[in-house]
């Protein structure tokens, strides 16, 4: 029921009283006007398929719609950063090892021929002694090196060639 103003005239004698068969005034456009949406129901819009079928294309058309994800995987600095060591890797990037140096004869103790036993007596040697490594036997070198995060593996796939332009070799791509 509308409130009386100055452009509404006073209800008088003559006018009858609002009964309740009068049915009530309508909404006016600056009112708000709101609607329900469910939004765990997905938004199907129809989009029309324009057709190129006497153009030849190299795309193929797939009318399903957008892609989808199947959730989240971790990166490789997300598991590098998961290791328990990746705390002390921030102040040091040679740990375990003390530093460049130290790191740098352990990739080359570690890569030799060398047995164990020929490590452990190059260790013992004074000189080998006074450098203060973060390793005083073979054994203790091989387990800081175990300790060490995993690298990121390297994946191929097979490149296959226009036939155009033969290969003498198969091709493969590294990533």
């Amino acid at each position: 029921m509308a409130l009386p103003s100055q452009d509404t005239p006073e209800p008088s004698q003559d006018t009858p009283e609002p009964s309740q068969d009068t049915p009530e005034p309508s909404h006016n456009d600056e009112e708000d006007i709101s609607f329900h949406m469910d939004i765990d129901e997905p938004l199907h819009i129809p989009t029309p398929t324009p057709d190129h079928s006497d153009l030849p294309s190299p795309f193929e058309h797939h009318p399903i719609g957008p892609g989808i994800t199947f959730g989240r995987g971790t990166t490789f600095m997300e598991r590098f950063d998961m290791d328990p060591q990746s705390r002390h890797q921030k102040n040091n990037i040679y740990y375990p090892f003390r530093d460049f140096d130290d790191w740098k004869l352990a990739c080359f103790l570690l890569r030799s021929n060398l047995s164990m036993a020929s490590i452990n007596e190059f260790l013992k040697l004074p000189i080998i002694e006074r450098l203060n490594l973060s390793f005083g036997s073979a054994k203790e070198l091989r387990d800081l090196a175990e300790a060490l995060p995993p690298t990121a593996p390297w994946k191929f796939r097979p490149v296959k060639p226009d036939p155009r332009y033969p290969l003498k070799k198969k091709l493969d791509l590294y990533f």
